[in-house]
């Protein structure tokens, strides 16, 4: 084996390095409300399709689901 195969074979070990530790997750179901953001003005269609579905996705993991409306920019506000 020679000297470039050795140190490839190393950068590779170091770079799968970080893969090998698990990822540090939140507790489920969260402790407190779930927010979800809207890029759009309340009273809207995306509103109202906001709403069902955080009335769904709260029954489903058992927690308080908020929407939160941020209008402006085309929506890149809620970003």
């Amino acid at each position: 084996m020679n000297h470039k195969q050795t140190l490839l074979q190393c950068a590779l070990a170091l770079a799968a390095l970080p893969l090998a530790f698990g990822a540090a997750a939140q507790d489920f179901p969260p402790n407190k409300p779930v927010t979800l953001v809207v890029g759009f003005a309340a009273g809207g269609a995306a509103d109202a399709a906001a709403r069902l579905i955080a009335k769904k996705l709260g029954e489903n993991i058992g927690q308080s689901v908020v929407v939160d409306n941020k209008g402006g920019a085309g929506g890149n506000i809620a970003h």
